[in-house]
């Protein structure tokens, strides 16, 4: 089933397999299906009877063509009806997507209980409800004088669903915040295990249903994301917290193992508990989105200044990694700093910005071909690690990692992008018009009283003055308009 001709209002994209939802709130899933990330969906076969159909989709390994999830009644849900999906995340091998009503359903890989079904380790194929993100929860009882009557309760209502590789983490209509999945490097923020109901998986210890993370001085939640083993999730106000592993920085609180003595930075870096990403490290700017890589992070704030912060292996940061190996405070690359951004994604070693005109800006890893490049790195695969070059350097797995414009799309409105493991997918707008950059829109001119130091510089440099972007608000979302492009 080809995208091309329908209207796409939102992308996943997992280690192996990729996710969009049309206007319609159609789901369509592709890719790997070896754990049933993909599911037992819509039959593609319309020449086979029904049953050998579905028995041919529920072995399948993997499925190069969209197939759509909630056409034909699949999902495990009582009574049956016709389901609209809202959003949808993609974990290393598991699925996760919230509908119209705010149900959560979840299928895929059951390993370390990152389906929130329980803790048994059991695969699976069809789309079934969370608990308690099941819709049981919805009224709550209140008396009023005399009379008793019910309310409505958002505390259980799912409004969005990030994935980590191996846990997830919601938010609810009432801006309420949830984790489930392994928790061995804390990537849950509920503590350590001994403070929370779970059990252990192949010695990590794992969360098999969703709990509450509680924050007493936050009042709500709204935009949360999950790296490889480590969270981040953004206030109602715009305040960043962190936690989880954050070895390399990417916690944002100036904590890494360089910090400690040799031996004991992998352990003494892991945060159990959210913490607080000060806000003087983003110039006391409001956060309006994170978005969590490998063992890295991106901010971008309210007015579409981008900030890193992390491990720098593969330029993942925005700034070339012969200049910061990584930081563990937030830093503002330099090659983007007088450009505004709408929205940025992370994937395991790359990243992708979307900026006010439209155009999708790549840096990082590209071994893969995941920057979008029209030339791609001299090796399609890592080269072997003993190799090295004449000067004695070893060989980089990217020779391309400093942001550049994505100029095979160049003439597109892009409007989103989601990073997997190793690929991108690009969200457009086949409305819009994506001019050239203008020297106001792009290119604005510095003023004198914005320069500010780089935060966080570890290289051990001398900060180097940076000209802060001048503040514009990004257009009206163009979502419900828009195509995919494969």
């Amino acid at each position: 089933m080809a995208l091309k001709e329908m209207r796409m209002k939102a992308i996943a994209a997992g280690e192996r397999h990729c996710a969009a939802i049309n206007s319609d709130g159609n789901l369509y899933i592709w890719g790997d299906n070896s754990h049933k990330q993909v599911g037992q969906c819509t039959p593609l076969l319309a020449d086979l009877p029904a049953r050998e159909q579905c028995e041919r989709m529920d072995i399948a390994d993997v499925y190069s063509l969209p197939v759509c999830v909630n056409d034909g009644g699949m999902l495990n849900i009582n009574p049956p009806i016709k389901v609209k999906f809202t959003d949808v995340a993609c974990g290393a091998r598991f699925t996760m997507a919230v509908s119209e009503g705010g149900l959560l359903f979840s299928w895929g890989d059951a390993e370390g209980g990152v389906l929130g079904h329980g803790a048994e380790k059991v695969n699976c194929s069809i789309p079934t409800v969370v608990s308690p993100f099941d819709g049981k929860n919805r009224k709550s009882k209140v008396s009023i004088g005399d009379a008793t009557v019910s309310v409505a309760n958002n505390d259980f209502t799912v409004k969005n669903i990030a994935c980590g590789s191996y846990h997830s983490v919601a938010i609810t209509q009432a801006g309420k915040l949830f984790s489930w999945g392994r928790a061995d490097g804390s990537q849950l923020g509920l503590g350590e295990g001994e403070q929370i109901e779970g059990f252990v998986d192949e010695d990590d210890y794992c969360v098999s249903s969703p709990h509450e993370i509680i924050v007493p001085s936050v009042s709500g939640w709204k935009q949360a994301s999950c790296g490889e083993v480590h969270s981040c999730a953004v206030t109602k106000h715009g305040d960043v917290w962190s936690w989880g592993w954050g070895e390399f920085g990417q916690l944002g609180i100036g904590v890494s193992a360089e910090r400690f003595p040799p031996g004991e930075g992998g352990v003494r870096s892991k945060i159990p508990r959210p913490s607080l990403i000060d806000p003087s490290n983003f110039e006391f700017s409001q956060i309006k989105q994170v978005s969590c890589g490998g063992a890295f992070t991106c901010a971008l704030t309210e007015q579409g200044v981008l900030w890193s912060f992390g491990t720098n292996d593969c330029g993942q940061l925005g700034v070339p990694k012969q200049d910061i190996r990584q930081s563990d405070l937030p830093i503002r690359p330099n090659t983007l700093q007088f450009y505004t951004f709408t929205s940025v994604a992370c994937g395991s070693q790359h990243a992708v910005a979307i900026d006010i005109g439209g155009k999708a800006f790549s840096w990082g890893a590209e071994n893969h071909g995941q920057l979008g490049r029209l030339c791609s790195s001299k090796y399609a695969m890592d080269p072997p690690w003993f190799e090295k070059q004449k000067s004695g350097k070893w060989l980089t797995n990217s020779e391309r990692a400093s942001p550049e414009a994505v100029q095979s799309v160049s003439k597109l409105t892009i409007v989103q992008a989601a990073c997997g493991m190793h690929h991108t997918m690009l969200l457009s707008d086949p409305d819009g018009e994506n001019k050239e950059p203008t020297a106001e829109d792009s290119y604005p001119k510095p003023r004198h009283d914005a320069l500010r130091p780089v935060v966080g510089d570890v290289s051990g440099s001398p900060a180097m003055p940076i000209f802060k972007p001048q503040s514009r608000l990004p257009p009206p979302s163009r979502l419900s308009h828009a195509g995919v492009h494969l």
